[in-house]
């Protein structure tokens, strides 16, 4: 698998294991060279007839010119197909990347790929102690997954999903599954987790939350996509 590419809130860089984005596009002159470099050796360019070009990616997609926490984001595991891009405009690129359809192989239980961020691209250093989560409006009774990218750290991690009826730092409960397991994040990496079962129960709020092991900083991104009641 090659590096895909980082868009977020206007910081571009490489990454192992699949794709996230932002509304973000406007960029200085080097941030825009460095892009260019890592899709020119990172990203598969469609061959007609080589289907061994094409890769499938974890994906997201963050709804917003900043994402931020609660933003809508559409998550997945699809085929990249191809990429171009395009810098003609001083400061500013276009990357299209075309996608096919989601793994037919993956997460099958789950027919619909908009959740909500949990945690925008940036730093921690210490377990999450607020009360504020995202609001689900309601409790569900389908599942769901989560999707998580990294971007560095010193150390190992774990990241999870947890759920609460309220904002309160003490009622959260981790959410049945829903974790990363224990992560290098010196090596950057992306995955998808569902709940335990899909007729988990999601209470109305979710938020992050990170068990440092040996790590003391580290950078990721965070979705979570509620599953909904099934036709």
């Amino acid at each position: 698998m090659g590096v895909p590419l980082l868009l977020d809130e206007g910081r571009w860089g490489a990454y192992s294991g699949g794709v996230h984005a932002s509304d973000q596009r406007v960029l200085r002159d080097r941030d825009r060279d460095a892009l260019q470099r890592s899709l020119a050796t990172a990203l598969p360019r469609q061959v007609r007839g080589a289907r061994s070009h094409f890769q499938h990616r974890h994906t997201r997609r963050a709804r917003g010119g900043l994402a931020a926490a609660g933003d809508p984001v559409f998550c997945g595991y699809y085929n990249m197909l191809e990429h171009t891009f395009e810098a003609d405009n001083p400061g500013v690129a276009h990357v299209t990347i075309p996608f096919g359809m989601w793994h037919t192989a993956y997460l099958q239980e789950y027919n619909h790929p908009w959740g909500k961020l949990l945690h925008a691209y940036g730093a921690e250093t210490s377990a999450n102690s607020s009360g504020t989560g995202v609001d689900g409006l309601a409790a569900t009774s389908y599942g769901g997954y989560m999707v998580y990218h990294t971007f560095g750290g010193d150390g190992t991690a774990t990241i999870k999903v947890q759920h609460s009826v309220d904002e309160v730092d003490g009622n959260y409960a981790d959410l049945g599954g829903c974790t990363s397991g224990e992560i290098d994040f010196s090596t950057n990496t992306s995955g998808i987790v569902p709940t335990t079962a899909v007729t988990t129960t999601v209470n109305q709020y979710t938020r992050w939350q990170v068990d440092f092991n040996s790590a003391n900083t580290l950078t990721f991104v965070l979705s979570f996509v509620r599953g909904i009641r099934p036709l």
